[in-house]
């Protein structure tokens, strides 16, 4: 809550461990470093401190240390659509972290390498390692997790369109974040089942109940600053102006949502996001300027290879 000061004392420490402690406890303050610029959306800068830490972590064999950078590196290369790098890593933290029995790590891991093959289309893929996620939680005794599993395998089958098993997992989800918000206060857990739950309306035209749920998470994400959730919650909020016939609105929306993401280096959201924008060229009969946003939104679609938005907007 305080970043400035944190930066301070997270430099003092690099000094007092460049003079006095070695290179072990530099690798420890190059990932805290990385990540306090992760949070601060210094994307570029967070890399850079993860980059000089993990030679560190692995020539003093700290397989724990090793395998978050790797998670880390992970994230940040599947953010930008570097997809064989970003599994890459997250194969090789798997690796560490179980050398280093920590299954919270392992379990976080196998959820992300899940969602990754979720964006790509290949579902099946995705539940298996979603239920690694969960058995590796468990083994860890992460009660949050069971929440995040329940989360995940309700985009699955949202995906699929099986609204019916989606919206039992994400009421056994949200009822646990529910939970973990009284006890701790966190409640970005809310907001995305709120947003999941807006994306099942949605998808059945039940779009006023849809604007009412993307509203929640949005007071959530501007509560705790969370540009990410930010970006796509006005996306979501810009896909239910469209089916209202609110063309301008749309428009405005998702424009935002495009800076954010630009902002972030984050080209996965940015195919749906030319794609409606597309949509409503064309519906206030704009068409070539309507042609060019689709045909951008094709190339970001094929360049993150997310399959079913390639088909929909081919459509």
């Amino acid at each position: 809550t305080q970043p400035e000061q944190a930066r301070n004392m997270l430099d003092s420490l690099m000094l007092v461990a460049q003079s006095q402690s070695g290179e072990h406890h530099e690798a420890c303050v190059y990932l805290h470093q990385g990540r306090y610029h992760k949070f601060m959306n210094n994307f570029d800068k967070s890399l850079e401190f993860f980059s000089m830490g993990l030679p560190l972590a692995q020539k003093y064999s700290d397989d724990q240390l090793e395998a978050q950078f790797l998670r880390e590196l992970g994230s940040r290369k599947s953010q930008t659509g570097e997809t064989l790098v970003a599994l890459e890593y997250y194969y090789s933290a798997i690796v560490a972290g179980k050398k280093a029995k920590d299954y919270r790590l392992v379990g976080a891991c196998y959820s992300l390498i899940g969602n990754v093959f979720r964006v790509l289309g290949d579902y099946y893929k995705a539940i298996e390692y979603t239920l690694l996620a969960e058995n590796n939680y468990r083994k860890a005794g992460f009660e949050e997790g069971a929440a995040w599993i329940q989360y995940t395998l309700a985009v699955i089958y949202a995906d699929l369109q099986l609204y019916s098993e989606a919206t039992n997992y994400l009421d056994l989800s949200l009822a646990k974040y529910e939970q973990v918000a009284t006890e701790s206060g966190d409640s970005l857990g809310i907001a995305i089942c709120m947003d999941q739950y807006g994306k099942i309306q949605f998808e059945n035209n039940d779009l006023i109940k849809a604007r009412e749920s993307f509203a929640r998470s949005k007071n959530i994400y501007v509560a705790v600053s969370n540009t990410r959730g930010m970006s796509i919650n006005l996306k979501n909020l810009g896909k239910v102006e469209y089916k209202l016939g609110n063309y301008e609105k749309t428009i405005e929306l998702l424009t935002q949502a495009n800076n954010i993401n630009k902002a972030q280096g984050s080209p996965y959201g940015q195919a749906s996001i030319y794609e409606y924008i597309g949509r409503s060229l064309y519906a206030k009969h704009e068409y070539q300027a309507a042609i060019d946003s689709l045909e951008r939104g094709l190339q970001m679609a094929i360049s993150t290879k997310q399959r079913p938005i390639q088909k929909d907007l081919y459509g």
